[in-house]
């Protein structure tokens, strides 16, 4: 190999090592301190898949993880600055103490020489690696914080090696001072401290530097053999096993460093060899291109390599490359620290805005129409087939309209309104006049006609009110309250049902599709204390309904990923569509579309849209279309997003953010949700969990595996924003 390819070589490397130092996130973007230590997927045909790191190289991580699941590649981009300042702290603690003592031995100092003849023949005596194994492997050492740490290892490793090279640096100065120029500034009366600065310094200063870079590469040599003895900068020392009285521990660090990544993975030379593998080729590569370029250097001091000087092209192509390095770190930067507000945006009007927007209604086909023609704008293709996907559904009806009223019989109280807080279990036409009966403490599985006619007997019934069965929800699933209900409406005697039930509970009521000739419905519990007992309370009831068609329409859309190392990696967003009216089903989508808007900025994955039907009632909902069929691969979703009971209210005061269907084992997901709950608890903004989760709110995690998170966000899209942002890595 030639000497100017020699010196190429190391140059390259040490650029190289230079600009990972600096700028880690222009190699990998990819967090170094993330863990990933369980690895969960459901396949194609139904089987669930749970992996324990580590992982072995593959697509997306192409140099496998460690055993807290930590990429490896990113461990040793981020693990370059820290492994190549403890060596450079290491070598300049060397030559600070062995240039003054090697001057002053040089010089004839009988003390300075003492010292260094001492420190040479003991350190040679022992071994230098033995020495420093003994040393930092004490509990004292081992138990020191990472800063300490730092400072122990450029201590110790700088002590046990300044020794030979004061011994170096000696014997050069005595050979400077024979040579004719030292003995003429002797002749002429120069003190031996004028000598040293002006004369000798400034001879031996290129031999310096050359010994630098030299020593640079035996310090990291010494740290990789100290790395495979699991002696490290912040060995964490986890506890292993405690079996039989013997405590075991785990040398591992959370700090990304060479050394550590080599004593924690020799343990898994069999079964996980690419952890020694990689972090050793990384030494490997440094110490080769340190030795190249100090050499190179010496060579360039005597004469046999010359070179010739950059012209101005390679000058500016240099300055060019630098300017747009710190550019893009600023750029990152910008990107990582600054979110944006998701803004509505506004789509043609329907041509009755007073129209709802439901399941099998003209509204809902041309609002899909809308929605797909938004997307195309935007780059999205079909998922499969067609954009629009259509299923089958009975036809029914939608609550669209309601006034409900509660007095007392006292005539003191007034009549209070809770339309807001009231859910429909049952669809229809219905104007009642009626009274309550209160059957709170019944067993409603054992409740039979002539135990509820017992009842109606022990009121006072005023003419023209209907008894309305006043019923407790506490003990039930929202299965046995349809079931229960189906069963008492068909009793001649009950002239509706009415379940109480708590405030959270009544945020995740879906409509259902219960067939009933009575109104049957959910009040507020707390809002209802006053008219519990004795019965006989009144409310006035009316509601009105919309014939739903039998035809539900979904949009399934996809715009691939920028990053061919996240491969086919997606993240899947759902929304809903449906309302009481078109103006709020624009302003419904159009927020959605918002939402997306901020999705794809910048996106690195593969970002799926779902656009669902039939989300007012959980018996047309159209994810049951989605979850019957196999549009994606179900390894390759890192997120399902549920945004199908996203508000568009401005007066909203919480967020809902379920996040039990995200397990650790689903890394993406559990640190999304995460992050996004802390910042939503640093701003003071409630959160609360599905009370009462429904079978839609569950089925792609129980079905496909999906890890879900159930999401409305309310007026905190901004928040929503700048974590998506965060995670487009």
């Amino acid at each position: 190999m030639s000497k100017k390819l020699q010196f190429g070589i190391g140059l390259i490397i040490l650029v190289v090592i230079l600009s990972m130092a600096l700028f880690p996130s222009l190699w990998t973007r990819s967090n170094p301190y993330a863990t990933e230590g369980m690895r969960s997927y459901v396949s194609e045909d139904g089987t669930f898949h749970l992996e324990k790191a580590p992982f072995k190289p593959q697509w997306g991580i192409p140099m496998g993880t460690d055993e807290l699941g930590r990429q490896v590649w990113a461990l040793i981009v981020y693990g370059t600055r820290l492994t190549m300042t403890l060596a450079l702290l290491i070598v300049v603690f060397r030559f600070v103490f062995a240039i003054p003592l090697g001057f002053a031995a040089g010089f004839g100092s009988l003390s300075a020489q003492g010292l260094i003849d001492k420190l040479s023949r003991f350190f040679g005596t022992i071994p230098t690696l033995l020495l420093c194994i003994i040393l930092l492997k004490m509990d004292y050492f081992i138990n020191l914080t990472k800063g300490f740490s730092v400072l122990a290892f450029v201590v110790l490793l700088g002590f046990v090696g300044f020794g030979k090279l004061g011994v170096v640096i000696m014997e050069r100065v005595t050979g400077l001072l024979k040579e004719p120029f030292v003995t003429g500034d002797i002749a002429i009366g120069k003190t031996k401290l004028q000598i040293a600065t002006t004369t000798v310094i400034r001879h031996l200063i290129p031999e310096i530097i050359v010994m630098f870079f030299l020593e640079f590469a035996r310090v990291l040599t010494l740290l990789m053999q100290l790395g495979l003895f699991a002696v490290f900068v912040g060995n964490v020392r986890f506890i292993e096993d405690t079996s039989n009285g013997n405590v075991k521990f785990m040398d591992l660090s959370y700090e990304p460093e060479w050394a550590s990544m080599l004593g924690a993975a020799r343990n898994h030379l069999r079964d996980a060899p690419w952890l020694v593998w990689f972090p050793s080729l990384a030494f490997f590569i440094s110490v080769l291109g340190l030795n190249a370029f100090g050499e190179g250097l010496k060579d360039l001091q005597n004469g046999t390599l010359k070179l010739k000087k950059p012209g101005k092209p390679l000058k500016i192509a240099v300055s060019l490359i630098l300017v747009a390095a710190l550019f893009l770190q600023g750029q990152q930067f910008i990107f990582r620290n600054f979110g944006f507000e998701v803004v509505p945006i506004a789509l043609p009007a329907t041509d009755s805005s007073a129209n709802p927007v439901l399941i099998g209604t003209p509204e809902a086909e041309y609002a899909t129409e809308l929605i797909s023609e938004a997307l195309s704008e935007r780059g999205f293709t079909p998922l499969s087939g067609q954009m629009v996907h259509t299923y089958t559904v009975l036809p029914g009806a939608m609550t669209t309209g309601a006034k409900v009223l509660v007095s007392s019989r006292a005539a003191a109280c007034e009549a209070i309104d809770l339309t807001a807080s009231t859910r429909f279990i049952s669809h229809g036409n219905h104007q009642v006049e009626g009274v309550f009966i209160s059957l709170v403490d019944e067993d409603l599985y054992q409740i039979t006609p002539e135990q509820i006619q017992a009842k109606l007997d022990e009121t006072t019934l005023y003419e023209g009110r209907k008894p309305i069965l006043l019923l407790d929800s506490t003990f039930y699933s929202a299965e046995a309250i349809y079931d229960i209900s189906e069963r008492i409406s068909q009793y001649e005697m009950v002239g509706g049902i009415a379940w109480l039930t708590t405030e959270e509970r009544l945020l995740d009521v879906k409509e259902t599709q219960l067939a009933s000739t009575i109104p049957v419905f959910y009040l507020n519990r707390d809002q209802m204390t006053p008219f519990m007992e004795p019965s006989g309370n009144f409310i006035s009831f009316e509601q009105t309904a919309s014939i739903t068609g039998d035809t539900g329409r979904n949009v399934y859309a996809v715009l691939p990923g920028t990053d061919p190392y996240a491969g086919e990696e997606a993240i899947i967003y759902g929304f809903s569509y449906n309302a009481l009216t078109s103006k709020e089903a624009e302003t419904k989508i159009g927020t959605a579309l918002g939402i997306v808007d901020e999705a794809i900025k910048n996106r690195k994955r593969t970002v799926i849209v779902l656009f669902f039907d039939g989300t007012l009632s959980e018996a047309t909902h159209g994810l049951f279309d989605y979850a019957a069929k196999s549009l994606y691969s179900q390894k390759d979703v890192l997120l399902y997003m549920d945004l199908t009971r996203h508000s568009v209210s401005s007066r909203q005061q919480g967020v809902l953010l379920d996040q039990r269907q995200s397990p650790i084992s689903r890394y993406y997901a559990y640190t999304f949700s995460l992050q996004l709950e802390k910042r939503l608890n640093a701003k003071d903004i409630e959160i609360r969990a599905l009370a009462n989760p429904s079978i839609t709110d569950q089925l792609l995690f129980q079905t496909k595996g999906f890890p879900t998170m159930v999401l409305d966000i309310g007026p905190y899209g901004k928040l929503l924003s700048t974590v998506i942002k965060s995670n487009n890595y």
